[in-house]
């Protein structure tokens, strides 16, 4: 699929090591449909996924996941 659009991170909380970030959906994909985004938190030790719904639509900012 493309890729999503408008990427940014909103906020950096490293007294909690928590990120918030945004995205826009992608153009449609050609052959078929989104169903979800993984985002992979990685560092040097370790690396895991986080998957988030196609439908989730971030409560705070109009068309953004």
């Amino acid at each position: 699929p493309p890729k999503v659009e408008n990427l940014e991170i909103v906020e950096v909380d490293a007294e909690n090591q928590l990120t918030t970030l945004r995205w826009q959906r992608p153009l449609p994909p050609t052959n078929g449909h989104i169903t979800g985004y993984t985002v992979i938190l990685s560092d040097p030790r370790f690396s895991r996924g986080i998957e988030v719904k196609g439908h989730e639509i971030c409560p705070l900012w109009n068309n953004y996941h």
